[in-house]
């Protein structure tokens, strides 16, 4: 016989809280409660989930296999609730908008500032995620869409590339290139580079660019986000690459953001639901950032 949704809710607390005693207080109940709940659940589907282990909770393979298809139930509980919740706002039009971190600072709340002017009766809500977790909750409808650049495909979503612009040389005003419209990956070679962890896209690109041109990139440091990367270049520990869309300009008045003319250009890349009809809010937010005159691609 399967779990219910309520022990399903149980099981997922205690495999986030990884005890008894967090779980009871994630849920508000008795850890006695929690623990008869548990061994329900097993006795209902007939597997062993956890095992104690040092006064903890071990999951078991079985408990780790069903994990993550659990999460996804709890989803669409969430999405039901998310379409409770606008029916009763009586709002014309939502949207649920994911992005990544760099691109909340500056360029998204210009985005949603614009977008209120032009459609006041539109009401975005900004939820800021890794790459992966808004392509997911893209894909399972938590989230109308998310803005990212040098995304990768992920199943169940689309990418819409909304436009395109050279990635910055990042350095100080002090530097010796700092007063150029445009530098060249030559003229950079030999520079102490901030750099990114070798899993992300940029860290990839920027070393198969340099290599095609018989350099090597070997940073110094290396950071998750760009955002990081600015503080460092203004700490004076080295330069850096970034990209167009970010902005971050104002925060950072001592730093030179220069264009890099021999790059590939960077997309600025909506996720959206694979093979869905996109809203009249959506098709707004795509109009207003692929106008000509929307900040992100020159200076």
């Amino acid at each position: 016989m399967p779990m219910n949704l309520r022990q399903m809710e149980v099981f997922r607390a205690v495999m986030r809280e990884g005890s008894i005693t967090a779980a009871a207080a994630s849920l508000n109940v008795s850890q006695p409660s929690v623990s008869e709940i548990i061994k329900h659940a097993e006795v209902r589907c007939g597997l062993k989930l956890f095992e104690r282990e040092k006064g903890r909770l071990r999951p078991t393979p079985h408990a780790l296999r069903l994990r993550d298809e659990v999460e996804t139930v709890f989803m669409q509980v969430q999405k039901v609730n998310r379409l409770i919740d606008e029916l009763k706002s009586q709002r014309d039009l939502n949207l649920q908008l994911g992005c990544v971190y760099s691109l909340t600072l500056a360029l998204v709340p210009k985005i949603i500032s614009r977008l209120h002017m032009e459609q006041p009766n539109i009401f975005p809500r900004v939820i800021v995620e890794r790459r992966d977790e808004v392509a997911r909750k893209v894909s399972n409808g938590l989230l109308d869409a998310a803005l990212t650049f040098l995304s990768d495909t992920y199943p169940g979503t689309d990418l819409i590339t909304l436009k395109r612009a050279p990635l910055r040389f990042l350095c100080l005003r002090s530097h010796p290139l700092a007063d150029r419209q445009s530098v060249t990956l030559a003229e950079l070679a030999g520079e102490t580079f901030i750099g990114y962890l070798p899993h992300l896209s940029v860290q990839r690109l920027l070393e198969r660019s340099f290599a095609q041109q018989g350099h090597r990139f070997r940073p110094v440091f290396s950071v998750e986000q760009m955002v990081q990367a600015w503080v460092l270049v203004q700490d004076a520990q080295g330069v850096a690459i970034v990209d167009p869309f970010s902005q971050l300009e104002t925060f950072f008045p001592s730093l030179a953001s220069i264009e890099i003319s021999d790059l590939p250009l960077l997309p600025l890349e909506l996720v959206v639901k694979k093979d869905a009809k996109l809203s009249p809010a959506l098709e707004t937010l795509i109009a207003l950032v692929t106008r000509q005159d929307e900040p992100g691609g020159g200076r």
